[in-house]
């Protein structure tokens, strides 16, 4: 999906517009021009005090700035935040001094089954490439010759 879909369909407006009045929002989209900063001051003025935010999407889509501002105004109550937009992250980052806030290191995709498909998965893949067949689960297959 191009930038402009992810503008027409995600675009700061609808999500304003979405989340007003919101308990909670949660974000698990991709990382795109269109979601840049897609959560902002706008974005949390029309929410519930209190609100929690959950990001397992893309740091990126939070505007950090807004978020610690809203976490000092009472609007967000509690940010579990499994990205940030720098990372790893630091242990003197600005969210780091919030009670409030949980900062995972980008692993919400963990379990032991999750971990076991994963490696299942490469040893498939490795195995099609062996039989000179392509592989299911790639990610870029125009790559790959015709």
């Amino acid at each position: 999906m191009d930038s402009d879909v992810y503008a027409e369909m995600y675009g700061p407006e609808r999500l304003a517009e979405a989340v007003a009045g919101s308990a909670a929002v949660v974000l698990a989209l991709p990382g795109a021009d269109a979601t840049f900063h897609l959560v902002s001051e706008a974005v949390f003025d029309t929410t519930d005090e209190g609100t929690i935010v959950v990001n397992v999407g893309r740091g990126t889509m939070v505007e950090e700035g807004a978020l610690i501002a809203a976490l000092e105004s009472g609007k967000v109550g509690f940010a579990a935040l499994d990205v940030v937009e720098d990372e790893p992250v630091a242990a003197d980052h600005p969210l780091t001094a919030y009670p409030s806030v949980t900062l995972t290191p980008h692993v919400a995709w963990y379990s032991e089954e999750s971990y076991a498909e994963l490696k299942r998965r490469v040893v498939e893949n490795v195995a099609e490439v062996c039989a000179g067949r392509t592989p299911r689960n790639i990610l870029n297959p125009e790559v790959l010759p015709g």
